[in-house]
């Protein structure tokens, strides 16, 4: 029921019912944990279906702007992970032009090479490879020093 909420709400509402939207998530997360942990138990009386991708299509829709905002909060949850790294993905590539990370020290310097060993407190990193390329895509933090994190390659 509150899934269908949330997606009534972002077809009515719009960027201000982010908060509400985020409730609504947060509720059903709390709901799909402790019908897990009954079913763990030998309880399969509850509903065990999961209703992310509905969450996610009303937290996209409702702000489209700022969706990716929530997502990147929603990665923190195990049961959302995959599905917002995957809309993540495909929100990036409906974007104009190809995503790049700008490490104004490395364009600075005329190399084209870097290398980073990331640490969890990087952010998440996910290999999306395109057309048969190594690419990966990364969700840094607010905040995070790009820059520091690289170093050129001679």
């Amino acid at each position: 029921m509150r899934a269908r909420v949330a997606v009534l709400l972002s077809q009515v509402g719009g960027a201000g019912d982010a908060p509400d939207l985020r409730r609504l998530i947060e509720a059903d997360l709390i709901r799909y944990r402790e019908v897990q942990e009954a079913r763990r138990q030998g309880d399969h009386s509850g509903d065990q279906v999961g209703y992310v991708m509905l969450y996610i299509a009303a937290v996209t829709n409702a702000d489209p702007e700022h969706a990716d905002e929530v997502l990147l909060e929603l990665l923190r949850e195990p049961e959302y992970e995959r599905f917002v790294s995957e809309a993540l993905v495909r929100r990036a590539r409906k974007s104009e032009g190809p995503a790049t990370l700008k490490v104004p020290a490395m364009s600075a310097s005329g190399k084209l090479i870097a290398s980073a060993n990331l640490s969890p407190e990087a952010g998440k990193l996910m290999h999306t490879p395109r057309a048969g390329n190594s690419h990966h895509t990364w969700w840094a933090p607010a905040g995070y020093d790009h820059a520091a994190a690289f170093q050129v390659v001679d």
